[in-house]
């Protein structure tokens, strides 16, 4: 399935405008007017979607910087199998680690990749101390489903 959105979506504490930081790119990798950019991308492979769908309880976000030829961030969502074993189910190219970025995982991309009654089943989220990560969380997984508890 592929999907594409146009949409950013602003946290009202995030003062500076979506579009601009989408010029400044634009001007940064002298791109011209009919070129387009990628701002961000996020992929879910069938067989992992599969695992989500099974084992859907508890989820691990993780996002690393630099690990990519662009500097990217790369955000990862993750699960344990019965066997205890991770799995990846969701990795997404991210323009920045600001509030934004994850407020487009956390409300947009979950809810395009996932059904809602997936979404409803997990229970925890697990993530580390990056603050705009884990507000993110919990301001958008509150609205989601308020009984998801985040450690």
């Amino acid at each position: 399935m592929l999907y594409t959105n146009t949409k950013f979506v602003v946290p009202p504490n995030e003062q500076s405008d979506p579009n601009e930081y989408a010029n400044d790119s634009r001007v940064h990798h002298k791109l011209k007017k009919d070129q387009n950019l990628l701002v961000a991308l996020s992929w879910v492979v069938p067989s992992e979607r599969r695992m989500f769908k099974l084992y859907h309880e508890t989820l691990f976000v993780d996002s690393t910087e630099s690990t990519n030829n662009e500097g990217r961030p790369l955000l990862t969502m993750g699960g344990y199998d019965s066997c205890g074993k991770m799995y990846k189910f969701l990795r997404s190219f991210l323009p920045n680690q600001r509030a934004r970025s994850f407020r487009w995982i956390f409300f947009l991309v979950l809810l395009t990749m996932f059904s809602k009654n997936n979404i409803d089943k997990i229970n925890v989220i697990i993530s580390d101390g990056d603050d705009q990560e884990y507000h993110q969380i919990d301001h958008d997984i509150n609205l989601l489903c308020p009984h998801v508890k985040r450690i």
